[in-house]
């Protein structure tokens, strides 16, 4: 799975592969520079970070994942953010969004980040 495959995953948000396809990309998303690449993929085509901010804002579930802007951060079930992490760009912020998704999807991991 390329970086600009990943960044196109939410091209299939209606499609039942689509939650299959996020899990996947956790793999190649454990590797830095494959999450630096993403950034530079979602930069080349700034519809798909919009596309990722409206998803993340549909979500109801938690603890899960949330992108608004260029903030990214864990939803607790209280309604509260965790491990928030204010990036430099939408692209960078949707990046870090799909991996936290992928990980949670793939591993149940919640990404705790120190900021």
């Amino acid at each position: 799975m390329t970086p600009e495959l990943v960044a196109r995953i939410v091209d299939q948000r209606e499609s039942p592969a689509f939650v299959a396809l996020l899990g996947e990309a956790d793999v190649h998303l454990r590797d830095p520079a494959f999450e630096a690449s993403l950034v530079d993929a979602l930069r080349a085509q700034p519809r798909l970070i919009e596309l990722w901010n409206l998803w993340s804002g549909d979500q109801r579930w938690t603890p899960s994942a949330a992108v608004d802007g260029n903030e990214t951060a864990w939803v607790t079930s209280g309604g509260g953010s965790e491990h928030v992490t204010v990036h430099p760009d939408g692209a960078a912020a949707v990046a870090d969004f799909i991996h936290r998704m992928a990980a949670w999807l793939a591993r149940r991991e919640v990404i705790a980040t120190d900021e």
